[in-house]
């Protein structure tokens, strides 16, 4: 008798954790769409300001760093507190990979768009928004940060990614 009731115990917690699996999947599937959504309205709500910004007489680089001590004053207590074990790993190298990128993919990538927002409308200035990743890419085959082997499957997408964004 005390076996099955053993048997009942591991099945009830069985059922449970299958319970609880299928609840996160439901959770999932409305989390990663409304979460895609929420970044697209931010986004829109971030060009809108910036537009605004921008048509009020503010110069671009001044948005720029407004927008990146707003980030960084937001992040950075994050990373603080969930990121601990990974200064750890911070050199000298690391941080001048940090700088080159921060140069390169947001102050060129964002001041750019900021300059281009200004001198036209949002709706046009939002496409070259899409072509940020693009720019990384091709930045990231040049410097040899990323390998774009022709007979792999997943290098044939991202080169295909880069040139049916480009259009």
């Amino acid at each position: 008798m005390a076996g099955h009731d053993g048997d009942v115990a591991v099945m009830a917690v069985a059922e449970d954790e299958a319970r609880r699996r299928r609840r996160r999947r439901q959770a999932e599937r409305v989390a990663l769409p409304a979460g895609m959504v929420l970044v697209q309205v931010l986004t829109v709500v971030t060009m809108l300001l910036s537009k605004v910004a921008l048509n009020s007489g503010m110069h671009p680089l001044v948005l720029l760093v407004y927008r990146n001590l707003f980030a960084a004053a937001f992040v950075a207590p994050l990373a603080v507190v969930f990121e601990r074990e990974m200064w750890k790993k911070v050199n000298l190298r690391v941080l001048g990979w940090i700088s080159l990128n921060a140069t390169l993919g947001v102050l060129l990538a964002m001041g750019l768009y900021y300059c281009g927002l200004r001198a036209t409308s949002a709706a046009y200035a939002v496409n070259f928004l899409n072509l940020i990743p693009i720019a990384t890419f091709i930045i990231a085959v040049a410097l040899r940060a990323e390998r774009l082997s022709l007979v792999a499957w997943a290098s044939r997408m991202k080169l295909l990614g880069a040139v049916v964004g480009t259009h």
